[in-house]
């Protein structure tokens, strides 16, 4: 029988609108935590980060690295205003990746700074937070649905929305149909590289969420309105949302797809996989005044 320890860490946060999105933690128990704020955020071990110097400016994106007692290690603030926008995971070796639809400005580090609009960035730091490398697609992306999964070799894999001819560093390029957009995967290697991406070829569709598994498989989920055609075959819909999920082997070629349906709306917002690790963690992340439950 497994024993279950609850730790709970409270942290005051002092902000104006302030919001946490994403929520990530590393093999020590590091927190990273990415958020939208409005005028500054101060957080319990008195560490204040300032955005804006006028009250009524955009929100800006904060990414803030905690240690477990709570207390801030180091963190960026980027010129964005979307929290749909951002994914964040941890692979094997405590290197963060992030995955970011660019909207406005993006500091990386003191050097590289990104000024651009509408296109799709992966990028990994150290546990330092400093950079060590980004691939940055073309323009006419989306960050609607915006997520990350890493299997055991750190490769990386994530999926948002794309339109025009769309490409990163890598093989492939896609078309989509301007003005409209359509659902991409793709798949990067643990160097930054763009080993494959796909495209999902249906308009009325939000792909909101994927994960791995031990086999470095990929089940993509999300719901959709209108009949889709991937790989060749056609998934048949309704047109009162229905859900689906898509499995995909290492190589991005299709195992399993099916859609998931009843009489009324059938939305999947999360998907999740099958993994066998020694201690596994779940965080869940509740935010009012900055409360984070970690399970171990």
């Amino acid at each position: 029988m497994k024993k279950v320890f609850i730790l709970i860490i409270a942290c005051s946060i002092s902000a104006l609108n302030t919001y946490a999105e994403k929520i990530t933690i590393d093999s020590k128990g590091n927190i990273y935590l990415l958020g939208l704020v409005q005028d500054s955020i101060t957080f319990s071990d008195s560490t204040t980060i300032y955005t804006n110097s006028f009250l009524y400016e955009s929100p800006k994106t904060y990414l803030v690295k905690l240690d477990p007692a709570g207390s801030v290690i180091w963190y960026k603030l980027f010129d964005q205003d979307d929290e749909n926008y951002f994914d964040i995971k941890v692979d094997h070796a405590d290197h963060l990746v992030l995955a970011s639809l660019l909207a406005g400005n993006i500091a990386l580090d003191s050097i590289t700074i990104i000024e651009y609009i509408s296109g799709f960035l992966i990028a990994k730091f150290d546990p330092d937070g400093h950079l060590l490398w980004y691939n940055l697609s073309s323009t006419y992306a989306n960050g609607y649905g915006v997520s990350i999964a890493i299997d055991a070799h750190d490769n990386i894999y994530t999926t948002g929305l794309f339109t025009g001819n769309f490409h990163f560093h890598g093989p492939d390029t896609i078309a989509g149909s301007y003005p409209t957009y359509r659902p991409f995967v793709a798949k990067f290697d643990s160097s930054g590289y763009n080993s494959w991406l796909q495209k999902i070829d249906s308009w009325s569709i939000a792909v909101t969420d994927l994960d791995v598994d031990d086999s470095g498989n990929v089940v993509l989920a999300g719901h959709c309105n209108q009949n889709f055609i991937h790989q060749g075959d056609t998934l048949n819909f309704r047109e009162d949302w229905d859900g689906f999920w898509i499995k995909y082997d290492t190589d991005g070629v299709i195992l399993k797809r099916k859609r998931i349906y009843s009489t009324g709306y059938d939305i999947i917002w999360e998907v999740g996989t099958g993994k066998m690790v020694s201690f596994p963690i779940q965080v869940i992340s509740r935010v009012i005044h900055y409360l984070l439950l970690i399970f171990l």
